[in-house]
């Protein structure tokens, strides 16, 4: 499998939650002229949208990792759950 690099934009387009973060976090500093008159105010919407980026980064994250150790896992053969045929440890003795 060759390598290949993407460009920032074929990885966002790949993560569309992130995307759609990054872009608030632009119309922030775009509409900063008209809608946030204050520092305050650019500074707490700012602060929301981070939050809410970390939280998404770290859901893509943990479903990567998990896919990977789903796939690790059927790649062992790993034993299906299923009703086991034991009947138990004999008794000793009698």
């Amino acid at each position: 499998m060759v390598n290949q690099v993407l460009s920032l934009e074929e990885r966002l387009n790949a993560q569309p939650r992130l995307k759609e973060r990054i872009e608030a976090l632009l119309a922030i500093v775009e509409e900063g002229k008209e809608d946030v008159k204050q520092a305050d105010e650019a500074e707490r919407r700012v602060i929301a949208e981070v939050r809410r980026l970390g939280n998404d980064v770290l859901c893509s994250w943990a479903a990567q990792q998990e896919a990977a150790q789903r796939a690790v896992v059927g790649r062992q053969g790993a034993a299906r759950a299923g009703k086991k045929n034991s009947t138990g440890i004999p008794r000793l003795g009698r």
